[in-house]
Order: C-alpha cells, then sequence, then structure tokens
C-alpha cells in the first residue's frame, strides 16, 4: 500500500494506491508550511483520517518542497506510517505529471506561483519564494492588488466596481471590518481565496490582465535561459483553472516570442509523486 500526498497553498490531497486501486481523498485545510506553522499536526490528522496504520512507501509533493526546514517538519509528521518517504517540490512533480520526464515547462498559478523548466539535463526552479518575496501571477498576487484598489476606493468614497466587488464579496461595507475579516486566520489563503470570486465576476479587470502579463514575462525568462525554440508548456493551478482571460492573456504573451505547444496533463500530482519516487527519481 502506498500513499501520495499532495500539500498545496490551501488543501492537502491524498492518493492510497493498493492493488491498482486508488483511494483518494481532499482535506480543505491551510496546508501551505510556508503560511501555517501547525503543518505537522494538521498533516498527520489527514493521515490518520485514512484509517490506515502503515504505508510500503509515502511520497509528498510539497509546496516549499525545496527549504530544508519544511521537509523535515513533513518527514516528522510521517515517521509513524512510514520508513520511506520522498518528498519533491510540487513545481517537479507537476512537470512530471504533464511530461513524466521529457522536455517542457511548466507554470504553477494556484494560491501562489512558480515555474520549472527540463531541457535535457539542464534544468531551471524559478520564483515560489513566497507571497512576501515573489508569487507574481498568483490568486494572492490578484487578491492583494485588487483588495489594495477597491478598500482605497472606498476610503475616498468613490465606489468603483472593485469596492463594490469587495462589499458584495465579504457583504460588509465597513473597510476595517472586511480588513478584520482578511486577516483572521490564514491571511495568504484568505486573499487568494477572494481572487477566485475576482476572477469570475471581474474577468476582464486590467488587474487580472497585468498579473497575468507579469507572470508570463517572468516564464520567458526561463524558456530563453533554457534556450527553447519551441517549448511544451503545462499550465496548473487553480487562476489558469479558473480564469480563461488568464490563460489567453499568458499565452499572447509568450507566443510573441516563442512557438508554444500547451501540453494536457497526464496525471495528479499524488499520483505523479508516487510515481516519481518508484522511478529513483532523487528526492530532494
Amino acid at each position: 500500500m502506498k500513499l501520495g500526498i499532495d500539500l498545496g497553498g490551501s488543501k492537502i490531497r491524498l492518493a492510497v494506491v493498493h492493488d491498482g486501486i486508488i483511494e483518494s481523498k481532499v482535506i480543505d485545510y491551510p496546508g501551505n508550511p510556508t503560511s501555517s506553522k501547525d503543518i505537522k499536526d494538521r498533516l498527520f490528522d489527514a493521515v490518520k483520517s485514512l484509517e490506515k496504520e502503515h504505508f510500503e512507501l509515502i511520497s509528498v509533493s510539497m509546496a516549499g518542497g525545496l527549504q530544508e526546514g519544511f521537509r523535515n517538519i513533513v518527514k516528522d509528521a510521517l515517521k509513524h506510517y512510514s520508513q520511506n518517504i520522498f518528498i519533491f517540490p510540487d513545481i517537479k512533480v507537476v512537470h512530471f505529471s504533464f511530461f513524466e520526464e521529457g522536455d517542457g515547462v511548466v507554470v504553477i498559478s494556484g494560491t501562489g506561483s512558480s515555474i520549472y523548466g527540463k531541457k535535457g539535463k539542464a534544468e531551471l526552479f524559478y520564483g515560489g519564494l513566497g507571497f512576501a518575496i515573489s508569487d507574481v501571477g498568483s490568486g494572492f498576487d490578484i487578491g492583494r492588488n485588487y483588495l489594495s484598489k477597491g478598500l482605497s476606493q472606498m476610503q475616498l468614497g468613490n465606489h468603483k466596481k472593485e469596492a463594490k466587488n469587495i462589499i458584495k464579496y465579504f457583504s460588509q461595507s465597513n473597510v476595517n471590518a472586511i480588513i478584520e475579516t482578511i486577516y483572521e486566520g490564514n491571511v495568504v489563503k484568505n486573499i487568494a481565496d477572494f481572487s477566485v470570486f475576482v476572477l469570475k465576476n471581474d474577468p476582464l479587470n486590467g488587474i487580472v490582465r497585468s498579473s497575468s502579463s507579469k507572470l508570463a514575462k517572468e516564464t520567458l525568462k526561463v524558456i530563453e535561459n533554457l534556450d527553447f525554440e519551441t517549448v511544451n508548456v503545462g499550465l496548473a493551478g487553480g487562476v489558469f483553472e479558473n480564469s480563461k482571460v488568464f490563460s489567453e492573456v499568458f499565452l499572447g504573451v509568450l507566443s510573441k516570442r516563442v512557438k508554444v505547444n500547451v501540453v494536457k496533463r497526464k496525471t495528479s500530482n499524488e499520483i505523479a509523486s508516487i510515481l516519481m519516487a518508484e522511478k529513483g527519481i532523487k528526492n530532494v
């Protein structure tokens, strides 16, 4: 029996594989270890909820998987369930889920954002440094900029569409009360969750377009660094999934500089991480 875990920005996805049968479960936790101090307890409880005592191996796709401190927290949380624990950066797992061991570039735009490209033996991780430093073109980025604009309008008594949408989402017109709600619990998740509302209710807003364009320009740096003339690209994360406009702007910017082939994902992160462990791909 094997367990694959996708430890994302707002959810923990688990897949138990036994005799070719996959049992999946999604738990809505603020799971990202860059924003949750109690990740160890949350992860332990998530696995405990599966009611399985032991696994042949556990493989984790993890936001923050390049940082030793976060990896150690995860290993400590899981050591009760298996002696064989593999931890991979989520962006590398996403790449495998699209291309297996082939060449290409993947871009994640969810709660946060990151880019990973592989060409032959060359590879490049880019972005993914967390909301305080980067995360351009992410749900957090869109939500933060939209809130900044709309709340400023409200303070000035100038209720344009951004302010009106904020009032609609929070069912509240008091700026201080809205701020209090945003800062309750996981502020990064709260802001990223708001971006889903923006993408559905104000999809053509310049903030959405600008965020997409900036992420595309960052992606071009990876493409050019790896010297791609034609590039296979995989798009992952809730922002791409929830916004046709965001995807179109992103691909439009890329296509002006390089020939792009958009590739569909072959499997989930949970299963991809297990396959990577089975193939003996070096984990971090």
